[in-house]
């Protein structure tokens, strides 16, 4: 073979290897956008209900702090009926 026709051959084998490393480059640029927007979803999906789990623990402390205030309410009830029996 002629040094021209082995340029060539080397040209031609070097644009279809080119060609196909910009198609595999494009098919994953592809996917990572999909992954990215999944994840732009999911971090979404996760802030709503970490906001929910906030405002349900602020009710159930609420809760449990009125519970507490009733528990004390009725032992220094207990308590002071227990006094005032004494002192009569």
């Amino acid at each position: 073979m002629s040094e021209i026709v082995k340029a060539d051959v080397f040209f031609f084998v070097s644009t279809l290897a080119v060609v196909a490393v910009t198609i595999l480059l494009i098919v994953a640029i592809i996917y990572a956008i999909a992954i990215l927007r999944d994840a732009r979803k999911l971090s979404s999906m996760v802030r709503e209900e970490g906001e929910e789990m906030v405002s349900d623990f602020s009710v159930i402390r609420k809760r449990i702090i009125g519970g507490l205030g009733k528990i004390i309410n009725s032992f220094t009830k207990k308590n002071d009926s227990k006094k005032n029996k004494k002192s009569s």
